[in-house]
């Protein structure tokens, strides 16, 4: 091990893998209370043990994984979002205060699901990766267990918390413990980040990485999730086209891809039916633009600094808004909401930077990769689902968040694991050094002066 390192807690190791392992199984569990119903998962109540741990074993240095990677974004929104929350209880009173609460703090709850994880992969240390990686594997087989066997005996719903997965509309088969088809496909979507991920940084178990990415496209594409299954066809994309280093692109790659998705848009698009089939996505973007889309944001703009106000989509109104960016301006107003969109997306560029420089450990490679492809997902599967109000895709978003924002922290932290900005920056230091010790470089740069007088 390098220099006073050591192999991390059990018992942060064991909690990242049990609470990754929960958001992918837990069934819904509903609370009834009128207007307030409301579903809680296994994973809401896990936190309350995994932040006392934390508080509990606190570490001696200062790190803040999340305030590192978004500086002052996520304090400040989650202040600025309480205040539109505490004004439109005042203000629009119609809507319960209970229902106001809870869906303010289902969008913070994000921040602090974040913040665990990367306090958990901090203490784990060297047993956090391998921690991450047996729950998306474990998660990822009983998943894909429930779902053969509804296949094999023709039954379709959850094994966990049936009541309330009959009452949410699914196209395909469900998982062990989530009934909507958004949320099975995004699952999936992320198993098969993971699985891109490794491959990218070719490290790890390489067939099981393969599997991954198999297990995730089919898993997307029987839960008929259409945008799920476009988001893992877009990271599968980028997987080849990303360059190395500086380049962003890879054009030898980019050309090969670009040929062979347009045969195969050629040769597949045309047999594809019903959800999937072209007619089936023009259909359904068309219901959500006109019927759903126009009316929450013309309802949003009536008070452009509160929106409706957290939990405020409620009947006549369209109760989702199918768009984290229109969902974002509704609960918070159009000040609030984007910067709250912005969290996600600072991340999202922090995690492509990192990936992209060289010489970075394949443990902080491969979440970093994981992060970008998964919140890659949610910002692209936004655009027609509120990927940031499910549960299951916004956990996972939490979830990659938390640990790419921890594995960069430890990057920096460690002595013996190189600052690649350092690195650059001490190689142009020696350049100068150089220069300055070296006679002739000297005698010629005195030359060139003279010449220019």
């Amino acid at each position: 091990m390098a220099g006073n390192r050591t192999a991390g807690s059990r018992t942060a190791a064991f909690l990242l893998f049990a609470f990754v392992l929960v958001v992918a199984i837990s069934p819904r569990i509903r609370l009834i209370g009128g207007e307030t119903t409301a579903d809680i998962r296994l994973q809401d109540l896990l936190l309350i043990p995994v932040v006392a741990y934390l508080f509990i074993a606190r570490r001696k240095d200062s790190s803040r994984p999340i305030r590192a990677v978004t500086r002052w974004l996520v304090p400040v929104v989650a202040l600025l979002a309480g205040l539109v929350t505490a004004a439109s209880i005042i203000l629009m009173p119609e809507i319960s205060l209970v229902r106001r609460v809870a869906f303010y703090g289902r969008g913070m709850e994000l921040f602090v699901i974040a913040a665990s994880i990367a306090g958990l992969w901090l203490r784990a240390d060297e047993r956090a990766l391998p921690s991450l990686s047996r729950s998306v594997y474990v998660g990822a087989g009983l998943n894909m267990i429930w779902v053969a066997y509804q296949f094999a005996t023709g039954t379709v719903g959850t094994l966990l918390g049936n009541a309330v997965s009959e009452t949410v509309e699914s196209y395909g088969p469900k998982l062990v413990g989530e009934p909507s088809a958004f949320g099975t496909g995004q699952y999936f979507a992320a198993v098969a980040a993971f699985g891109i991920a490794q491959l990218r940084v070719r490290a790890g178990n390489r067939p099981g990485a393969i599997a991954l990415l198999a297990v995730g496209a089919l898993g997307a594409y029987l839960a008929n999730s259409r945008i799920s299954l476009g988001a893992i066809l877009l990271a599968a994309l980028l997987l080849f086209v990303l360059g190395r280093g500086r380049a962003l692109l890879n054009p030898f790659a980019v050309t090969i891809t670009a040929l062979i998705g347009a045969v195969g848009a050629l040769l597949i698009i045309p047999h594809l039916s019903g959800r999937l089939s072209a007619n089936g996505i023009e259909a359904g973007v068309g219901v959500r633009a006109n019927g759903i889309w126009d009316v929450a944001w013309r309802a949003s703009l009536q008070n452009p600094l509160l929106g409706v106000g957290p939990g405020g989509l409620v009947a006549p109104l369209p109760i989702e808004a199918h768009n984290i960016y229109i969902r974002a301006v509704a609960d918070y107003g159009l000040i609030v909401g984007p910067l709250f969109i912005t969290v996600f997306v600072v991340a999202l560029v922090v995690a492509l930077r990192q990936l992209r420089e060289p010489g970075v450990p394949d443990t902080i490679a491969v979440v970093s990769n994981w992060a970008f492809f998964v919140l890659l997902s949610v910002l692209v599967s936004g655009t027609v689902q509120d990927a940031l109000t499910g549960v299951m895709s916004s956990h996972l978003a939490a979830i990659a968040f938390g640990v790419f924002a921890a594995a960069s922290v430890s990057r920096h932290r460690d002595p013996a694991i190189p600052n690649v900005r350092q690195q650059r920056r001490g190689r142009v230091l020696n350049q100068h050094w150089n220069h300055a010790s070296c006679a002739p470089c000297l005698a010629r740069d005195h030359h060139q002066a003279k010449a220019h007088e």
